[in-house]
């Protein structure tokens, strides 16, 4: 079971243990996994072996509730912790809730080298050992065994870290806790204006004891209060008016990742590929999975919401007290004018959801060279 609202590599894990991704829809108020989904999911999915719960955006998906979920239903819980580093429930930092927590150090992260590194963390020595194994060529590596066995007991990828980026790694772990704290000061301070100033804006939930470390800062438009009905079309205003004082928002997420072709190709008869081909008995329940009707809130975060920022995650924005203080002042001059706002909305009538055009899941600009 993976949240239908998140990168597509958590899914892309499943399938690379010819395993078949699940997907559970997200909480509306903080983005994340919806732990009675879950539920729901492993009720009607009989032979679900694991969760994966993606704390988004920076913010924790309740491992606390999920991990009571996953060893009541004897499975494990993998914590993609991503977007995530450094973040806390109950003073106890998350990936260390589930069964594996899994971590991502590429340069547009928290804790960033400068290049593609991640990591993992578990209290279990044969997932250790495992995982050393899989990260040469299968070579079976024994913790306290300084002896090396050149022989190939799994198939490995070949995944040992690049020395450089693990050097760089270091001088940004000692500095971590001072850059965290920036950015959280900076978060907090928008969100505290956003929530006293701004009644068209919500800002994501947090909870009581969980700790947000904001990869991405994320508001969703509240139309209603203005008497506007399309909050989808409300959010492209918004973020078109900023774009022309020059402060970028951005949707990030676009699309639900079952939205992506990979997934699609399940109701093509003649491309239905392993794993799903030797399930061919629950077809109907997979496209069902895969299908809108059971994600309303993932379509409404992703139609109704945006992001700090035009290029990368929020550090990049954050770190910076400048910076956020103008995004204020834009905030304000909005709600200064949001007479001249709802009327440049009722303009417009021509607006397509981003999950409706061409499947990409991310507005994150590049291309391949």
């Amino acid at each position: 079971i993976v949240p239908a609202y998140t990168f597509s590599a958590p899914a892309f894990a499943v399938l690379r243990v010819n395993a078949i991704p699940i997907f559970a829809d997200v909480n509306l108020d903080t983005y994340n996994i919806d732990e009675s989904d879950v539920i729901r999911l492993l009720d009607k999915f009989k032979r679900v072996k694991a969760i994966i719960a993606v704390h988004m955006n920076g913010y924790p998906a309740n491992v606390k509730k999920l991990r009571e979920i996953a060893d009541k239903y004897n499975i494990k819980l993998i914590e993609d912790v991503a977007q995530a580093f450094g973040a806390k429930i109950d003073n106890k930092f998350v990936g260390t809730y589930g069964h594996v927590g899994c971590f991502s150090f590429m340069s547009a992260k928290q804790l960033a080298t400068c290049g593609e590194l991640g990591g993992l963390c578990t209290e279990d020595i044969n997932i250790i050992n495992k995982a050393n194994s899989v990260k040469t060529y299968g070579q079976k590596i024994i913790e306290g065994d300084n002896r090396f066995y050149y022989n190939s007991f799994c198939y490995g990828y070949n995944y040992k870290p690049s020395p450089l980026n693990c050097i760089f790694l270091e001088p940004q772990l000692d500095n971590f806790k001072n850059n965290i704290s920036i950015i959280q000061e900076n978060a907090k301070r928008l969100d505290a204006y956003i929530e006293k100033n701004i009644p068209f804006l919500k800002k994501q939930k947090i909870e009581p004891g969980f700790e947000h470390v904001y990869h991405f800062c994320r508001y969703i438009c509240d139309g209603e209060k203005l008497g506007i009905n399309n909050n989808g079309l409300f959010r492209e205003c918004i973020m078109e008016i900023m774009r022309e004082e020059g402060l970028t928002l951005r949707t990030y997420q676009t699309h639900p990742v079952y939205k992506q072709e990979i997934f699609r190709k399940l109701f093509n008869d003649e491309e239905k590929n392993y794993p799903w081909a030797f399930n061919n008995e629950f077809i109907e329940m997979y496209k069902e999975n895969y299908s809108d009707k059971e994600h309303k809130n993932t379509l409404d975060v992703i139609d109704s919401s945006f992001a700090i920022g035009g290029y990368g995650a929020a550090p990049n924005y954050f770190l910076n007290s400048e910076i956020i203080d103008l995004y204020i002042k834009g905030f304000e001059k909005l709600k200064e004018n949001i007479n001249e706002v709802i009327s440049y909305y009722n303009t417009k009538d021509d607006y397509k959801s981003p999950y409706e055009g061409v499947a990409r899941l991310s507005d994150t600009k590049g291309e391949f060279k």
